[in-house]
């Protein structure tokens, strides 16, 4: 059977997370007030087909476009579209692709290659990677593919019921690369001033932060891991003492996004975490498949618990560290009696920046208990409205083009929030929003 990956409107969904459900939920998730859209693509071409996607509806109709690529034994990439208004159809073309490597009735499909991309045989390519318009982008998601690529790999000479979970040592080769490049650059001044005045004491500072972040990748590379044997689990975290976990102690788990890829929070009957872990790890679907029963028991532990929408508790150690780090180093190039002007605007810039990141990253906490939506943010005034009051203000949308949240208006129009999906605690706030009634478009509301 042929392996498939899914991109939902940015979220990457490995083989053993899809199933038809899903495909349904998402094209039920389709809404005209926002661009969404699903691709599915083989592992293998199928029929020289290599991807399949739908978007949301388009045009005044409401028709939705069915679309599909086939790179053709010439080197031709031919790019043809469906617009259909009945998502069963769309249901069934979907499923027959997924389940039986089936392709449709391509006489109901028009040509578009011209269309799409004028001149460009290789145009239909970009319609995959419309995430990575630039170079750098594109390298980078090159990488985090041959990363992910490499755990999946892993994974497969893995017993299912005794593993290690842990990430590739290619996270650990590209901090070592980029921590040897990052000193090259600091040691650059000594080859170019010897003076070292302000600006290169300041230029220092950031290359070396550049270069503990690195070896933060390396230590988590090498650091963490998960042991499993049997129902037990050995978990080593990025920081702090390893801990012996029986499955039976784990009440629920969570789905997060990291980064568009999935991962899982797993907790116990009281809400206390006991581990994490995301699909940048070898093992990780193994561990997602026997934890997956406690996807859905979450509603009965958190029932009693406001659902808590904050940024993640390592953005703020993150921010913390690099900012005392150039606090420190801002201080002591005040005190030097050789200080510049221009020494003197650049140095405080990029404390100010953290530090503002850091009051943002701090006090931003949004709480929504008993129908209440309480906002507090460090620059505004505490906000406390009920749900039933709030509306949907449009969709929050990334670099790239992909989904990153949305924006909540009161009833008189102005906005109270804005939703990041990067938020820790957004899928929870999410759904307790449709609890409540709160139409968020592009999102079956049916299902809650």
């Amino acid at each position: 059977m042929t392996r498939f990956t899914l991109d939902w409107h940015g979220t990457r969904y490995e083989h053993e997370s899809l199933s038809a459900s899903l495909l349904r939920e998402a094209v039920d998730g389709f809404c005209p007030q926002r661009d969404d859209y699903i691709i599915l693509i083989p592992e293998r071409p199928i029929q020289f087909s290599g991807y399949m996607q739908a978007a949301s509806p388009k045009g005044k109709n409401g028709s939705m476009p069915v679309e599909i690529s086939f790179d053709d034994p010439n080197g031709d990439i031919r790019h043809y579209r469906y617009m259909t208004r009945r998502k069963d159809e769309i249901y069934k073309i979907l499923e027959d692709y997924f389940t039986r490597g089936q392709l449709p009735d391509m006489t109901l499909f028009e040509d578009v290659t011209e269309e799409l991309f004028p001149g460009n045989r290789g145009g239909a390519r970009k319609s995959v990677n419309k995430n990575y318009s630039d170079l750098s982008g594109y390298a980078a998601s090159k990488a985090v593919q041959a990363l992910h690529g490499a755990a999946r790999k892993a994974e497969k000479n893995m017993d299912s019921s005794s593993f290690v979970m842990r990430y590739p040592k290619g996270y650990a080769i590209i901090g070592l690369i980029c921590f040897v490049g990052f000193l090259g650059f600091i040691a650059l001044p000594i080859f170019v001033d010897e003076e070292f005045d302000g600006f290169w004491r300041f230029y220092i500072g950031l290359f070396s932060s550049f270069a503990l972040m690195c070896l933060l990748l390396i230590w988590v590379s090498v650091r963490w891991k998960i042991v499993v044997k049997g129902s037990d689990l050995r978990v080593t975290p990025i920081f702090g003492r390893t801990k012996d976990i029986n499955v039976a102690e784990i009440a629920y788990i969570r789905e997060v996004n990291y980064g568009g890829v999935l991962g899982i929070k797993a907790f116990d009957s009281r809400g206390r975490r006991l581990f994490s872990a995301d699909g940048n790890a070898g093992g990780f679907t193994l561990l997602f498949e026997r934890l997956k029963p406690l996807l859905r028991k979450e509603t009965t532990y958190i029932q009693q618990k406001p659902t808590v929408l904050k940024w993640p508790t390592a953005w703020m150690v993150i921010c913390n560290i690099v900012n005392v780090f150039f606090l420190v180093i801002a201080y002591v190039y005040f005190t030097s009696p050789d200080k510049e002007l221009l020494t003197s605007v650049l140095i405080p810039l990029y404390p100010l920046t953290m530090l503002y990141f850091t009051l943002i990253t701090s006090i931003l906490r949004v709480t929504l208990k008993d129908g209440i939506i309480t906002v507090r943010h460090p620059f505004k005034r505490k906000v406390s409205i009920p749900a039933t009051q709030v509306q949907y203000g449009g969709d929050i949308i990334g670099r790239h083009g992909a989904y990153g949240g949305f924006i909540l208006l009161d009833d008189c129009g102005k906005r109270i929030l804005k939703a990041y999906n990067h938020y820790s605690g957004f899928f929870e706030f999410e759904r307790e929003l449709k609890r409540l009634g709160v139409v968020l478009p592009g999102k079956d509301i049916s299902r809650i």
